[in-house]
């Protein structure tokens, strides 16, 4: 339900700032969104998926990651956060993670995430940006915990990775990739093993 007492300053519940992955094995596509409503423990970097095989006719066939399996709807259904908040998206100074986008590293062979974080005052403020990362999409809970790769006073909305080299793309990067934020590329980044 909707929680017309929150004072983020944004919204009062809900999903969204989501990214799609297709899994390696190409059996799953991916879903990673936030979740700005419900319990505290439930707030968070959220999961669900469809299989590839019901790509074409998906309704009723989205499950949402909660408690350690795959066994809810995705309409309606609970979640369990991947990444959960650290003070709750109602409250003015919420901590939280946000706007994941997510790239298959050939350099790393690791999946990569990148995330917003806002912290500890109201209006949402950009708090820098971060990088997780996980070997396999099917784990949830492998998500390395998100560290700083950009400070707050550089950092903007929605950090994506886009890689530079012949068939790279926003899905698969490489050991060099540029670092969007927006429409804006003033940086890129460099993985080492």
């Amino acid at each position: 339900p909707d929680d017309c007492g929150a004072e983020n300053g944004y919204f009062a519940g809900g999903h969204g700032d989501f990214t799609v992955t297709l899994d390696r094995e190409r059996r799953y596509f991916y879903f990673h969104f936030d979740n700005y409503s419900g319990p505290d423990g439930a707030q968070g970097v959220g999961l669900a998926r469809l299989p590839f095989a019901w790509r074409d006719q998906p309704v009723g066939k989205v499950e949402k990651f909660f408690e350690g399996s795959w066994n809810e709807p995705g309409l309606g259904g609970r979640v369990s956060p991947a990444i959960p908040v650290r003070t709750p998206w109602g409250q003015a100074g919420a901590d939280a993670f946000w706007g994941p986008t997510i790239h298959w590293n050939t350099h790393l062979n690791l999946f990569v995430m990148l995330l917003n974080r806002s912290c500890c005052e109201p209006g949402w403020p950009v708090s820098g940006i971060h990088i997780a990362f996980n070997a396999d999409l099917a784990n949830p809970y492998g998500w390395t915990a998100p560290r700083e790769i950009l400070a707050a006073e550089e950092a903007g909305w929605y950090p994506q990775a886009v890689g530079v080299d012949q068939g790279e793309s926003d899905r698969v990067g490489g050991q060099v990739v540029r670092l969007y934020m927006g429409s804006d590329s003033n940086h890129i980044i460099v993985f080492n093993r």
